[in-house]
């Protein structure tokens, strides 16, 4: 039986114990350690020291950036305070706490060797931002108070000069599903100020943050959203492969 039938029999609460059993039947095929609890690396000086992917040449700038993200070591995502400028991503290592036709959708993009992001982003010090740990900080909350299981998550990052949009570069190339979603998003932010906001996408699927917009969205249209994003995802994974064959000996399940 296809994924996509289980996912239709979810939303329709039919047959869960089918569905519990292809969910077991995935991480088992994929190796997915319960609760994330596989060993974190630590902060080192060599991590925080700024990369340049320049160095290589304006002609190879792009591979080599690519060539060092796969090589950096996952973080906990508690562990980057004090971390500031770079661009960081964050990572589905182990099935999150949700609902079974939302955990089947995410199974494709579930890895627990921190290779395809589930969410890029981008920061620094100053008046207005805030820097990769206080980024960091901010989706351990928005996490936890959606009841996902913080310990399901972690970050890798590169600090980078000034001037660098690597964010722009990862979010293209790897398609992110939770990029656009609302996931990213600060309480402070103008979008949930706003009388006319509507709720994210990402907060309709995973409530519990208490900064949600005035007007309700559809949870069915949030549903054909993430749909669209994983979709996406993996036609992004496809073309990567094809363009940076060197750079990929894995295969991610998207």
């Amino acid at each position: 039986m296809g994924d996509d039938l289980l996912d239709f029999l979810a939303v329709s609460g039919l047959d869960k114990g089918l569905i519990a059993q292809r969910e077991a039947d995935l991480i088992k095929e994929r190796g997915v350690p319960k609760g994330g609890k596989e060993p974190r690396a630590l902060i080192t000086p060599e991590l925080v020291e700024p990369f340049n992917p320049f160095s290589a040449g304006l002609e190879n700038a792009e591979r080599f950036l690519f060539a060092e993200w796969f090589q950096r070591p996952l973080l906990d995502l508690r562990a980057c305070s004090g971390v500031q400028r770079g661009v960081y991503a964050v990572f589905n290592v182990a099935p999150m706490v949700c609902e079974p036709h939302l955990k089947l959708k995410y199974h494709r993009v579930v890895d627990p060797a921190g290779r395809w992001p589930l969410y890029v982003g981008e920061s620094d010090i100053g008046e207005e931002q805030q820097g990769i740990g206080d980024r960091c900080n901010c989706h351990i909350t928005s996490i936890t108070d959606a009841g996902l299981g913080v310990e399901n998550f972690a970050v890798k990052f590169i600090v980078l000069p000034k001037l660098i949009n690597a964010e722009r570069t990862f979010i293209e190339a790897f398609r992110p599903a939770w990029n656009g979603s609302g996931f990213g998003l600060r309480p402070s932010a103008p979008t949930f100020r706003s009388n006319g906001s509507r709720t994210s996408v990402w907060d309709t699927l995973h409530p519990g943050r208490e900064v949600t917009g005035k007007h309700s969205r559809s949870y069915a249209k949030a549903l054909r959203w993430l749909d669209g994003r994983l979709f996406k995802n993996s036609e992004a994974f496809s073309r990567f492969r094809q363009e940076w064959p060197e750079l990929i000996d894995f295969d991610v399940r998207c």
